[in-house]
C-alpha cells in the first residue's frame, strides 16, 4: 500500500463539503420531520448535527462517530450478522457467569444499551432479542434504507455532470492503485456524443453496507483498481481491524524485503531466480 498524498487535499475535502451537505441536510431535516420523537428521529438529528464530520471528517474522526452512534442509537443489521458469529459458547457455564459473559461481550460490541435486561440470562434469549432489532417492527427496522436514501452512494456514483464518483476521482488525480501500487486506474469521460466512460472503482474503507451514514465520507472513498476492490478486499471491515489508511500511511515503510546470498554460488542474477 503506498499513501495518497494531495497537494490540494483541503481544497478537495471542501469542495466536496460544498457540493454535497446542501443535498444530504436537505433529505436529513425531511426525515427529521417525519420521525419527530422517534429513536430514528435521534439518530437523524445527531447525524445532521455532526454532518461536516461524516462528509469530510479524518479517518479517526470516522471511527469515533461509529463508536458512538453504536453505542447510542443503531448497529447495521450486516454487522449484527457479524457480532454474533464472535460470540463464544457459554452452554457449559454457571448462571451467573453466563450473564457476566453476555455483558461483557455486549459492552464490547456496543449492544449493551439496545438490549433488556433479560437478554442476558441465556444465550437463546440474548440472540432472539439482538436477532429481532432489525426485523420487521423491530427496534432498528427500516433504518438502513432510510440511512441508503438519505446518504445515496449509488446517485453520487452515476452522477457525471455534477459533484459525483467521476469529478472525484478526476480531481484526485491518482494514477495508480494506492492498495496494491500496481495497476493502473484511469479516469476517461466522454467526449461530445460518445457516452463512454471509465473510472477507477471506489472502495468504501468502512464498508457502506455497516455504516450507511459514512457511504459519501471523503476519506472513505478510496480510488482503487477492481482487483483489490472486489476479489481481494471485499467487505472486509476496517474499523474493526489494526489497519493502515492510505490516507495516513504506507506499507513501504513499515516492511523490507531483503536475499540472502548464504555463500551459495553462483554470485550473481542467477541466485535470485532461483
Amino acid at each position: 500500500m503506498i499513501k495518497i498524498n494531495l497537494v490540494n487535499e483541503e481544497e478537495l475535502r471542501q469542495k466536496h463539503l460544498d457540493n454535497l451537505k446542501p443535498e444530504v441536510q436537505k433529505k436529513l431535516e425531511e426525515k427529521i420531520s417525519l420521525e419527530q420523537n422517534s429513536d430514528l428521529g435521534n439518530l437523524l438529528m445527531f447525524l445532521n448535527e455532526e454532518i461536516d464530520v461524516l462528509l469530510c471528517g479524518t479517518p479517526s474522526d470516522l471511527i469515533s462517530k461509529i463508536k458512538y452512534i453504536e453505542e447510542n442509537y443503531f448497529i447495521s443489521e450486516k454487522k449484527i450478522t457479524t457480532i454474533l458469529s464472535r460470540r463464544g459458547s457459554v452452554q457449559n457455564l454457571k448462571q451467573d457467569e453466563k450473564s457476566t459473559l453476555l455483558t461483557n461481550f455486549a459492552q464490547e460490541e456496543h449492544l449493551f444499551n439496545h438490549l433488556s435486561e433479560a437478554a442476558f440470562f441465556t444465550a437463546k434469549q440474548f440472540e432472539k432479542e439482538v436477532n429481532s432489532l432489525h426485523k420487521k417492527e423491530g427496534k432498528w427496522s427500516g433504518y438502513v434504507e432510510t440511512l441508503k436514501e438519505i446518504f445515496n452512494y449509488d446517485a453520487f456514483s452515476k452522477n457525471k455532470d455534477g459533484w459525483g464518483a467521476y469529478q472525484l476521482v478526476t480531481d484526485l488525480d491518482i494514477s495508480v492503485c494506492p492498495y496494491c501500487n500496481r495497476s493502473y486506474i484511469t479516469t476517461l469521460l466522454r467526449v461530445e456524443n460518445d457516452d463512454k466512460q471509465t473510472r477507477p472503482e471506489l472502495d468504501h474503507y468502512y464498508p457502506k453496507s455497516r455504516y450507511p451514514y459514512l457511504a459519501l465520507s471523503f476519506y472513505n472513498l478510496i480510488p482503487s483498481c477492481s482487483t483489490c476492490n472486489g476479489s481481494f478486499k471485499g467487505v472486509a471491515d476496517f474499523y474493526e481491524e489494526d489497519a493502515i489508511h492510505p490516507y495516513q500511511e504506507e506499507f513501504l515503510g513499515a516492511a523490507t524485503f531483503k536475499t540472502d546470498f548464504n555463500k551459495k554460488e553462483p554470485y550473481d542474477y542467477r541466485y535470485l531466480l532461483g
